[in-house]
């Protein structure tokens, strides 16, 4: 697989990500809408969430029919991660869920780098975006305890360090995995793909082969007619005159002008001889150019 194989992969899964992503979305806010409480409340972030996602999934699939899907991805990534890591405790709140949830939500974004970037064609991007939610897991706990204004923290029944450090645990054991597998995938594209480039090569070497020994057969028949043609002519004249002097010797009843008849029967057929001795020489040089 070359960087142009990846960088195709990598659009594919993207506009694939894109659509489920705001499909997701859409279908939990109709399902919101039809069997959550439609009681008056007072509006929150929470409530713009789904346009905003559904926006930003709009947009990034435009990028991405354009030669700007770059951009299209850092976009979707940055809106995820503010979304679903940032935003939530900011504009919602912290409860004692949210020491777990958010941690979560922080691997699943490293997930989500695997999907949108690829280690050979977005080197620098890729490394960059995995080091921000590795970053995001490890100060998941000071994030939340800065805006936890309930002190839900001190309710928790485990202690958030221990929880912190299965999650980078499981992040890192997780993206390994990730990792190995599209490298497994990698290899086996690249194996792929030279296959069937000594395939290309093996059918364009016969094609050729094909093409040359037509063209030697149709200019081997073509001598072969200019030959027949040629020497049809040629054998003509000494067979008229056998035939003719042939006629002559039976009607003859001089037996001088016999005599004279068979002389020159004699030379005909000695000239008969010659060319039928050098069209075969000649037949025999046509064959063995066409051979070669």
């Amino acid at each position: 697989m070359n960087l142009h194989d990846a960088f195709t992969q990598r659009k594919t899964l993207s506009a694939i990500v894109y659509w489920v992503t705001g499909s997701v979305v859409l279908v939990y806010y109709f399902l919101s809408l039809i069997f959550v409480d439609d009681s008056p409340q007072d509006e929150s972030f929470s409530d713009y969430v789904p346009a905003i996602v559904v926006a930003v999934c709009a947009f990034c699939l435009f990028l991405n029919t354009t030669r700007f899907w770059r951009p299209g991805r850092v976009i979707f990534l940055a809106g995820w991660i503010f979304l679903t890591n940032i935003s939530p405790p900011i504009f919602i709140g912290v409860s004692a869920v949210s020491f777990i949830i958010h941690p979560l939500f922080c691997l699943a974004s490293s997930m989500m780098v695997h999907l949108l970037f690829s280690f050979q064609s977005d080197r620098w991007w890729f490394v960059g975006a995995l080091s921000v939610c590795f970053v995001l897991i490890f100060t998941s706990p000071q994030f939340l305890l800065f805006f936890d204004t309930k002190k839900t923290y001190a309710t928790l029944p485990f202690a958030q360090d221990n929880m912190i450090v299965i999650f980078i645990t499981t992040s890192i054991f997780a993206n390994l995995i990730l990792i190995y597998f599209y490298r497994i995938l990698w290899a086996a594209n690249l194996e792929v793909q030279n296959k069937n480039e000594e395939i290309r090569n093996l059918n364009k070497g016969l094609e050729d082969i094909v093409q040359e020994r037509t063209q030697q057969l149709r200019e081997r028949n073509q001598r072969l007619q200019a030959y027949a043609y040629t020497n049809a002519h040629i054998l003509r004249a000494p067979l008229s005159r056998i035939l003719g002097l042939l006629n002559l010797m039976y009607k003859s009843e001089d037996p001088e002008e016999a005599k004279r008849i068979k002389q020159h029967l004699e030379e005909s057929a000695r000239e008969l001889d010659q060319v039928i001795r050098q069209s075969s020489v000649e037949l025999e040089r046509n064959t063995g150019e066409s051979e070669r």
